[in-house]
């Protein structure tokens, strides 16, 4: 899935960051817990399935406003937030929500079907072998699937 961030920006000039999450490190505190890379505003990147991210947007004035975080994911061809806290108050309950993203423990999206389709088959395999059915027909997928076995063509 290719994504271009765009930086928001709230009162006071403040700007909202976004950083892709690969790992936690919670010796650490603020963004440096999040391992991973931040985003520059208008980079466009390939996103895979699974990949985490997690954006920080600001909130009112500087005195008094909050910071909200939400924790984006991949699933399919979209990004589908599974959680969003306050940055400052809720950082520890906030690592723990990236962490469950990242190990896969918010499952499919609602209306998904996880990852198995029909007969615990890959729902990835499912899609890539559509692709070249689509691509080079039903009947040269068949002959290209019997060349593997070690079939007659």
């Amino acid at each position: 899935m290719y994504f271009t961030y765009e930086k928001g920006r709230a009162s006071g000039g403040r700007e909202s960051w976004a950083k892709t999450v690969g790992s936690v490190d919670r010796s650490q505190r603020g963004a440096k817990a999040l391992v991973g890379f931040y985003l520059t505003d208008g980079c466009q990147m390939c996103l895979f399935e699974g990949q985490v991210m997690v954006e920080v947007v600001p909130h009112g004035s500087v005195k008094n406003g909050r910071q909200e975080a939400t924790v984006w994911q991949v699933v399919g061809d979209k990004l589908v937030e599974r959680d969003s806290f306050d940055w400052r108050r809720e950082f520890l309950q906030g690592l723990d929500a990236v962490e469950k993203a990242l190990s896969g423990g918010y499952g499919p999206s609602p209306g998904e079907s996880g990852e198995t389709a029909s007969e615990g088959v890959p729902r990835a395999l499912l899609e890539g072998l559509q692709a070249l059915v689509d691509e080079y027909g039903e009947d040269m997928v068949e002959r290209a699937a019997a060349a593997l076995k070690g079939e007659p063509v």
